[in-house]
């Protein structure tokens, strides 16, 4: 039961700075309507939104429905994880990569990867739970 309860309070954890994101997220996506520009860079940061978006409620899934539907919450977790790195990757570029290896304000990179570490930590969760299981790395729920 206490390995259940931090468990929880693990991923609400990851919920926590993942919202604050989320809220950024919206508003830049709001601010960047004004614009109307539909080029290929702003496209490709809708689709990145989308996908951690999609992290986001796999999160909550597994916060509140731990049992069921692990199959899709695998999908929406990686999705997120996938949103989230390629927005940094291509958009922060060069100098989001110094900002990390600097690590000099420790504070904001723990919240801008906190929610990746958690996602992380569930699925590998996930998939040793289910080799566990079967056998295989494929849950078949």
């Amino acid at each position: 039961m206490f390995k259940n309860v931090f468990y929880k309070l693990f991923i609400f954890s990851g919920i926590i700075p993942s919202t604050i994101l989320l809220l950024v997220g919206i508003f830049v996506i709001f601010i960047s309507f004004e614009d109307l520009t539909f080029n290929l860079k702003g496209i490709f940061i809708s689709l990145c939104f989308i996908l951690a978006f999609l992290g986001y409620i796999g999160l909550w899934q597994i916060l509140l429905f731990q049992k069921q539907k692990i199959t899709k919450n695998k999908i929406y977790l990686w999705a997120g994880i996938i949103g989230y790195i390629s927005f940094f990757v291509i958009e922060g570029g060069q100098t989001a990569w110094n900002w990390l290896i600097n690590f000099e304000e420790s504070f904001e990179i723990l919240l801008f990867f906190w929610p990746v570490i958690v996602i992380t930590i569930c699925l590998l969760k996930t998939y040793l739970k289910n080799k566990n299981y079967n056998g295989s790395l494929i849950s078949k729920k």
